[in-house]
């Protein structure tokens, strides 16, 4: 059985467009990769099998005002 290897990708991130291009063909996709964090699933022997991308939305604060 071979073992698993989970990372986060911080440079050369495009390497990987080919594999993320697979589930995803929009125009989008590159600026997520450049915002966002990669992550890959390899197998022990530098193989990967998966990638995530995963992006940080931004927080909003909303206030609810009851009038009565």
């Amino acid at each position: 059985m071979n073992s698993l290897i989970f990372e986060q990708v911080f440079q050369q991130k495009e390497d990987f467009l080919p594999i993320l291009l697979l589930a995803d063909d929009g125009p989008h996709l590159e600026n997520y990769l450049e915002n966002g964090d990669l992550f890959t699933l390899s197998l022990k022997n530098g193989k990967t099998v998966a990638c995530a991308v995963v992006i940080k939305k931004q927080k909003i604060l909303l206030k609810l005002r009851i009038s009565r």
